[in-house]
């Protein structure tokens, strides 16, 4: 498989809504101008399949009436291992979730080790120049360090990796997907304006906009040749309502760990291994 990474916008507008043209200047992308009915439905729903390689076929299954603009993207990645995995690297091992599950892992010696005061990990590179980097709490559950990690910190603590150590990495093969509304979440973090009559989408249209849905789709597959994952995020708009001696090290990801795909300082991917299929 070749390197391959690319992202996808686009922007849906529902016939007879007004949107600004400077805001679709300065917007990257696709525009489409659809009467947000099934064949909208069907069209945008192949979008995100194109995006994404055909791993996203189903974004939607149905288009709100109230519904007078939608924003979307999509993420593909797939990348090959620049150090790469043989069947003798593969062991039986023991993941250790809600339920203790025997699994295949992938063994390897590897040359970045990171740590910090809540987490170590490693960080492995793919041919395109990528790096996946896994973590593991040192205490405690993974879920609840989350806070701790900012882009920033993540720069950082990528950055300041070791390569004084003999590091052994253990990490289970897994694939998973992930579709959600990140509606809640955004508005446990506070970001609750864009919800309600109080958003201000001036920019956009004359008319009263607010973000009614924020809907997330994931996939990603983590095996021995490299990663294939893809995303897809969708936005809707409806009308408001009224140098020492080197130390041996051994990682295993053999309980809930946190992952990233990053490329040039951008994070492309990240998520949680809470259990192996």
């Amino acid at each position: 498989m070749d390197p391959s990474f690319k992202s996808l916008n686009s922007i849906w507008i529902k016939n007879n809504f007004s949107v600004k043209e400077d805001y679709l200047k300065e917007s990257s992308g696709e525009v489409f101008k659809e009467p947000f009915d099934k064949s909208t439905l069907e069209k945008i729903n192949s979008w995100v399949s194109e995006g994404t390689n055909g791993k996203i076929d189903k974004m939607l299954d149905d288009l709100d009436e109230e519904l007078r603009m939608l924003l979307i993207n999509t993420l593909y990645f797939n990348d090959e291992w620049q150090k790469k995995y043989t069947k003798d690297d593969i062991q039986k091992l023991i993941f250790k979730a809600k339920e203790e599950k025997e699994c295949d892992f992938l063994v390897s010696s590897e040359k970045y080790y990171l740590e910090n005061d809540d987490f170590k990990g490693f960080k492995k590179e793919y041919l395109s120049g990528a790096n996946f980097i896994g973590l593991m709490a040192k205490e405690g559950k993974i879920e609840d360090k989350l806070g701790l990690l900012s882009r920033e910190k993540i720069s950082e603590f990528i950055s300041k990796s070791r390569e004084d150590a003999d590091l052994t990495v253990k990490i289970p093969k897994f694939d998973f997907e992930y579709k959600g509304d990140l509606k809640e979440i955004f508005e446990n973090m506070g970001i609750e304006n864009i919800f309600s009559n109080e958003a201000d989408f001036s920019k956009i249209s004359d008319e009263k906009l607010k973000v009614s849905d924020i809907i997330h789709k994931t996939f990603i597959s983590f095996n021995e040749t490299g990663t294939e994952a893809g995303a897809a995020t969708l936005i809707g708009m409806e009308m408001m309502s009224a140098p020492a001696q080197r130390e041996m090290i051994e990682l295993v990801f053999d309980r809930p760990f946190l992952f990233f795909i990053e490329y040039d300082g951008e994070i492309l991917f990240m998520g949680i291994v809470n259990d192996i299929k």
